[in-house]
């Protein structure tokens, strides 16, 4: 059931979309793979505020009874830029930007030894993606789009659904990877604060001649709308090959894990993608490098057991678990935190630093030419922090706004801003 956040990226076989000469490289179903859906939908947005983490052991596992409801939202995207070279032809330059989003709610009808067995989930409408390219917007359809379906799940995980309709093998994918319960991130074994392990990544993704890890920490215990959650920070790095393509993904961000029911219930992660091979294109060899910037964010809201409180609803940022980021459209509520105030949208530059606070509480960060992705996790109108991605590694940021002065603190270093008119891991931390 974790693995809500999993089905965003699918194949829309047939007729999926290519876009220009490098027709192949760019569709969804390459996508999903090369961002490690499945290992990554396990990081979580840690958009949670006013709660000091307890510090005690837990025992993270599965343990979903029937009758269990939730809601789910998942949204990604991918800005992709490409060079393509051949032999007697200069260089194209391609830009492509994916995004998908997937919705709806899920009924626990049967569970087996803490494992669903039987759910009912019923689409969103809304559910699908699109992709902008050299040829411009294309639409990308979800098959149950709109739809109820009823999934049945055996005891090695396989999925059978009912009614099957539109559910080609793409799409079957998706359901499995939504219905289905991951435990390969957990340890274990109780894990106390600071206790850390790492996960094969191609375990995760079920995917042969992957190579990676994903590191986690655990950092505590945290209240969140009357649910115990876990908190972990994940890093992950992988490589393959796919398609002919040479592809490394790095990514780093937290985890919210419900204790009661070991759901991962909140989805906020960054990263990069580079690519390089070689791909046939009319006839001729293609040498083909890339890089991309990922984000996936996805959570679950009115989580319901019968055995105690809802998990609060809302977007990525300001409701619930949060709301208001990826850009979304996902609902209001909720109690943490706030979205900026309209006075606070803009930018503010001094110092060699220029710091953009965007509506959706994302954030971009440009230090002397070095340019950095991030998301604001709290503002109470003066005080904020937040995160940004620097080559796969999360670093905290914080800092103060007062009229059209700024401060900006990361590390050891604060930079002094003055608002703009009006606008609106494992490395070292880059501007700390």
């Amino acid at each position: 059931m974790s693995g809500f956040a999993f089905g965003i990226f699918h194949d829309p076989t047939p007729g999926r979309p290519t876009h220009g000469p490098a027709k192949g490289i760019l569709n969804m179903k390459h996508v999903k793979r090369t961002l490690a859906v499945r290992a990554l939908g396990f990081a979580a947005g840690l958009l949670v505020t006013g709660a000091a983490a307890l510090a005690q052991q837990v025992n993270l596992q599965v343990n979903v009874p029937a009758g269990t409801t939730y809601q789910f939202q998942s949204q990604e995207s991918v800005d992709l830029n490409m060079q393509m070279m051949m032999q007697g032809m200069p260089p194209q330059q391609m830009q492509q930007q994916i995004a998908s989003r997937t919705g709806g709610s899920l009924k626990v009808l049967e569970s087996q030894n803490g494992k669903p067995s039987k759910v009912e989930v019923t689409f969103d409408a809304q559910s699908g993606g699109q992709v902008q390219g050299p040829m411009g917007n294309q639409q990308i359809p979800f098959a149950l789009a709109g739809q109820t379906v009823t999934a049945t799940i055996d005891p090695q995980g396989n999925v059978s659904l009912q009614p099957a309709g539109n559910a080609d093998p793409a799409t079957m994918q998706a359901i499995s990877q939504i219905v289905t319960v991951d435990e390969e991130l957990f340890p274990g074994r109780p894990v106390g604060p600071g206790d850390s392990w790492q996960v094969n990544a191609a375990d995760l993704l079920d995917a042969a001649g992957a190579q990676g890890s994903v590191n986690v920490r655990f950092d505590g215990v945290q209240n969140l709308a009357g649910r115990q959650v876990a908190v972990l920070q994940t890093q992950t790095q992988m490589q393959g090959m796919d398609q002919g393509m040479q592809t490394r993904v790095e990514m780093a961000g937290p985890v919210l894990v419900d204790l009661e029911t070991g759901l991962v219930v909140k989805v906020d992660l960054q990263g990069q993608m580079n690519l390089s091979g070689q791909q046939q294109q009319q006839g001729m060899v293609a040498n083909v490098e890339g890089t991309g910037q990922m984000r996936t964010g996805a959570q679950i809201t009115n989580l319901q057991t019968g055995a105690g409180g809802g998990l609060g609803g809302g977007g990525f940022g300001d409701g619930g678990l949060g709301g208001g980021g990826m850009g979304g459209d996902l609902g209001g509520g909720g109690n943490v935190p706030q979205p900026p105030a309209n006075n606070a949208i803009g930018t503010y530059a001094g110092d060699g630093l220029t710091f953009v606070i965007n509506p959706d509480q994302s954030v971009s960060i440009d230090l002397n030419g070095q340019k950095f992705q991030g998301q604001l996790q709290q503002f109470d109108g003066q005080n904020y922090r937040g995160q940004f991605n620097a080559a796969g590694s999360m670093f905290d940021f914080s800092g103060t706004i007062n009229g059209n002065n700024a401060t900006f603190t990361t590390g050891q270093t604060t930079y002094n801003l003055t608002k703009q008119g009006g606008g609106g891991g494992g490395g070292n931390n880059p501007l700390g």
